[in-house]
């Protein structure tokens, strides 16, 4: 398990996920998604969003588990 901040630049705030790192970045999304649509009562789904990592400077492949992209504890990603 490892931590991870998520920052979301259109609510203008950061959530913190403990998720296991073979998670593929698709299911993380998801899991991000739904969790923002729960707690702030907004639709996420009706656009495509992409992770960004700020350490790597890079988006990331979406069908490759946390791990093998190489994303750590501690990482902030910024869901855009």
């Amino acid at each position: 398990m490892i931590m991870i901040d998520v920052m979301v630049p259109p609510l203008d705030e950061a959530f913190d996920f403990e998720v296991d790192e073979n998670i593929t970045l698709t299911d993380f999304r998801e899991k991000i998604e739904k969790m923002i649509e729960n707690r702030r009562k907004v639709n996420f789904r009706t656009e495509i969003r992409e992770l960004f990592s700020f350490r790597k400077g890079m988006f990331l492949r979406e069908d490759i588990s946390l791990s093998l992209l190489g994303i750590i504890n501690g990482d902030r990603l910024i869901l855009i």
